[in-house]
């Protein structure tokens, strides 16, 4: 049994509006890290997600103690191929 982290929800006002949300993205990495990192100190099961784009996001997740690791929205995007 593990803990699963899921993207914070946040809010923004945008041209006199509230708009609300799930944040994703990059910038989600560096808070995920420490969430991570906070959970295994107190020996908290945590699967590591959030910001985690690649293979270095991923093996630093690894070090910090998650179990596992979920990878971010960078699989919706486009990617070159070679031929």
């Amino acid at each position: 049994m593990a803990v699963s982290m899921s993207h914070p929800r946040g809010a923004l006002m945008r041209e006199g509006e509230l708009v609300t949300g799930r944040l994703f993205g990059r910038s989600q990495f560096p808070c995920s890290l420490e969430v991570v990192r906070s959970a295994v100190m107190i020996g908290l099961p945590i699967i590591g997600a959030g910001g985690v784009w690649t293979e270095q996001d991923a093996a630093d997740m690894l070090s910090a103690g998650a179990m596992a690791v979920e990878i971010d929205a960078s699989l919706w995007l486009p990617h070159e191929t070679s031929a």
